[in-house]
Order: structure tokens, then C-alpha cells, then sequence
């Protein structure tokens, strides 16, 4: 497959991103696909890109020369780094996170050298943007982020859905489950989680059609 065009990643702020076993995370712009492209070759362009850009961080981070990093590529699993035989593991390596996130033309990779990192970005289909409070979006919302969560009340708007669907797919890969639909046992495992709303820069931010949202979860307490 051709190597997909890489734009530099952009750090991206959240509360709690000062402490020193906070996540790091990163937003990068792809140019995805010529013209028409299937959707399936948008998305593998999409993944290339955000893996190339996790692999370079991950080899500056750790003063690792790029060709010593292999990143997994299992569809519908977290990745996962290896090194090279004869790789001495640098301190941070045995506990490494990462995730890897993207929609439309953006793409976000998080890391995190305390445990298991999830980020998430989401764009809500044009069609349930366009009926804000749209019945069929509040039940959506109530499947899957619970009965009682904002999203799932009248009045609910599309931006509201997005916020709650970031942090329930970011939650769920930082503890390694599938997307899947909320319940009482799942919502108390996803407790064990922090997650905080990501500011994308405003040049990545403008890429994405509104309404959207960006999260980042991560296990255990940071302070």
C-alpha cells in the first residue's frame, strides 16, 4: 500500500494533562483517499497514517531509532508496540499504553506510560445531526451510555450525544472491551476509568463536521 502523506501531530489539552502520569495525546490532519476512493481504503489510509505518527512519537519519546518499533494491526484490537530483538526496554516501556482513534480527515494517538490509555474522536452521521432531539437519538443514547445519562433526556442535543459517545468509546478502550451496550456491570467496570474531553487545535478541530467530540480515559488516579 502507498505510504500515506503524514502531516506533524499537534498535542491536544485536556484536565489533568500536567500531572506526570497523564496521558499524552496527540491530533493529526490526513489527507485520506483520492478523489471517490471506497470507504473500506479511506479508513486503512486513515489507520496508516495514525500508526506512522504513533510509531514516530513513540521512537522520539523514548529515544528509539523508528526501525525498533513494531505496532500491532489487528482489526478490532487496541495496539500494541513491540521492539526489536536485541531492543534493550527503556523505563516506561512494560507499562505502555496507546490507542489510536480517527474519523473523517482527522486522527488522534494517545500514550501513556502508567497503564492503559483509550482516546476517541466522533462524528455523529449526518443524519442524526440534523434532528437534534430526535427521539430515535435519545433511545441511541440511552442503549448505550445508560437511561440516566444526559444524552438520553429530552431536550438532548446531537452535541451532547457526541461528548457522552467519545468518553463511552474511550472508557471502553482503555479497559480493552468492544463496543458494546451499557449496563449496570459494565458501567461500574468503566468506573475504574478517569476521562476528560479533549481541546482539539482549532485547525484539526475545523476538519470535523459539528457536532463532534474528542475524550481521552485512562485507569487509576494521575495526581
Amino acid at each position: 500500500m502507498p505510504e500515506v502523506p503524514m502531516c506533524a501531530p499537534q498535542c491536544c489539552r485536556f484536565a489533568g494533562d500536567g500531572a506526570p502520569d497523564a496521558p499524552r495525546v496527540w491530533a493529526l490532519p490526513i489527507d485520506i483517499g483520492a478523489p471517490f476512493s471506497p470507504p473500506e481504503a479511506a479508513r486503512q489510509d486513515a489507520r496508516s497514517a495514525a500508526r506512522a505518527a504513533l510509531r514516530a512519537l513513540l521512537a522520539e519519546h523514548f529515544a528509539l531509532p523508528v526501525h525498533a518499533i513494531t505496532l500491532s494491526d489487528q482489526r478490532g484490537a487496541g495496539v500494541r508496540a513491540t521492539l526489536a530483538a536485541g531492543t534493550a526496554p527503556p523505563p516506561g516501556w512494560a507499562t505502555l499504553g496507546l490507542s489510536i482513534s480517527h474519523e473523517a480527515s482527522v486522527a488522534l494517538v494517545a500514550l501513556r506510560t502508567a497503564g492503559p490509555v483509550g482516546v476517541d474522536v466522533a462524528v455523529l452521521p449526518a443524519a442524526w445531526s440534523a434532528h437534534a432531539n430526535d427521539v430515535a437519538l435519545r433511545q441511541q443514547a440511552a442503549l448505550y451510555l445508560g437511561p440516566a445519562h444526559p444524552a438520553a433526556q429530552a431536550g438532548a442535543d446531537a452535541a451532547c450525544f457526541a461528548r457522552g459517545w467519545a468518553a463511552w468509546e474511550a472508557r471502553l478502550k482503555c479497559l480493552g472491551e468492544p463496543l458494546m451496550e451499557w449496563s449496570p456491570a459494565l458501567a461500574a467496570r468503566l468506573g475504574v476509568c478517569q476521562v476528560a474531553a479533549l481541546a482539539l487545535p482549532a485547525e484539526i478541530a475545523q476538519r470535523l463536521p459539528a457536532p463532534a467530540a474528542a475524550a481521552v480515559a485512562w485507569r487509576g488516579s494521575v495526581a
